[in-house]
């Protein structure tokens, strides 16, 4: 696994804004959390300057973003460089499968997508909620498949 790359003050401020950004969720207020999630969006390119291509970086740019396609190639490039430097990928194979699943009705690169990933699910410090997440997105793509 890569070592962690973000300063300490970076990840502070990271931290402070994603609590913003949630208190603006809870309290339905769309404006601000639209606003914030610009604000992070901003945060990450700049962080992406600072920091070179990371995998987290992109994933989360890919989770803010609003286009599909661009959602697309930042989570496609996201699990290259987590592959390739041999981060975690859990995550962003399945944001990318229920991408291709809801937005590009590819449900069969969806399992692809998902099921390369699912060593990681065995690890020891997999958290309970990735697992259930995890079979809750196979079931769709499985399901979508045989109705087609």
């Amino acid at each position: 696994m890569a070592r962690w790359p973000f300063d300490e003050e970076d990840w502070k401020e990271w931290e402070k804004i994603s609590r913003r950004y949630l208190d603006a969720v809870f309290a339905e207020d769309c404006l601000v959390a639209d606003a914030i999630s610009l604000e992070m969006y901003e945060m990450l390119t700049e962080w992406e300057k600072k920091y070179g291509e990371q995998s987290w970086i992109l994933e989360k740019k890919a989770d803010f973003a609003d286009d599909p396609g661009e959602k697309l190639e930042l989570y496609v490039r996201a699990l290259r460089v987590a592959v390739e430097r041999n981060d975690a990928t859990l995550t962003i194979r399945l944001w990318l499968a229920e991408l291709l699943l809801d937005e590009f009705d590819d449900a069969a690169t969806a399992l692809q997508v998902l099921t390369d990933g699912q060593h990681e699910l065995l690890e020891p410090d997999q958290e309970k909620d990735w697992a259930q997440k995890y079979g809750e997105t196979l079931d769709r793509i499985n399901k979508r498949l045989i109705e087609k």
